[in-house]
């Protein structure tokens, strides 16, 4: 089976839903990148956004025991690392940070329509645009190569995703949905398939950041 590595942060139950699909074909390690000390306010975030059953639920996903490998390794050993496994493909999923320097096998899977909507907090601006700044934006997955810039690589694949707003949704289901989609994609990069996408034309009106209050918004909105 083929090799494939997929770095993330601390939310690993993102990345699981990615590796569940892949670990049928592939033979795939997890590399959890330990970031910056615990953020009590990013957990205060997670729990308003998902709820209290929501968070119990993604935390016990990740105390569950994987099938598949994964490494823990420090923030300030990631770069040495990388070049260790340079010559396979490396895809960064969830990873809420740059990686400085130039590899050549290292994709970026971004849950947005690049170059729509670059940095953090993607899913929520692009949901808050369409319901409530009447935005008529495309909503869904790219996968890049990475460079210098951030979220601003050669893109190889893109997908867009359909959401009816008529029903209700809440943010757990909405990240599976997207998480979900970016298998497809690793999957063509890996097996070697022609890779498509879809050109989008930058909208610099759309939302750079969107506030707590604009999150609970948001959430009641779906609701």
């Amino acid at each position: 089976m083929e090799k494939v590595y997929i770095i993330t942060g601390e939310d690993e139950w993102l990345t699981n839903i990615v590796i569940k699909k892949l670990s049928n074909t592939y033979s795939v390690t997890l590399i959890k990148v330990k970031g910056d000390s615990f953020n009590i306010y990013k957990m205060f975030k997670i729990i308003i956004l998902l709820g209290i059953i929501g968070f119990i639920k993604i935390l016990l996903i990740q105390l569950k025991r994987k099938k598949y490998k994964i490494t823990q390794i420090e923030k300030k050993e990631l770069k040495k690392f990388l070049k260790k496994i340079n010559n396979n493909k490396i895809f960064l999923v969830n990873l809420p940070f740059k990686i400085k320097g130039e590899f050549k096998n290292i994709y970026n899977c971004h849950p947005s329509m690049l170059p729509n909507y670059k940095g953090l907090l993607i899913i929520q601006r692009s949901i808050y645009d369409k319901l409530f700044n009447n935005k008529n934006c495309k909503i869904g997955v790219t996968i890049h190569k990475i460079n210098k810039d951030f979220d601003n690589g050669q893109i190889v694949w893109n997908k867009e995703i359909k959401l009816n707003f008529k029903k209700k949704y809440n943010f757990k289901k909405i990240y599976k949905k997207f998480y979900l989609n970016f298998y497809y994609g690793i999957d063509k990069i890996l097996s070697k398939k022609k890779l498509s996408y879809l050109k989008i034309k930058e909208d610099l009106s759309l939302k750079k950041s969107i506030s707590f209050l604009e999150m609970i918004m948001l959430k009641l909105r779906l609701l």
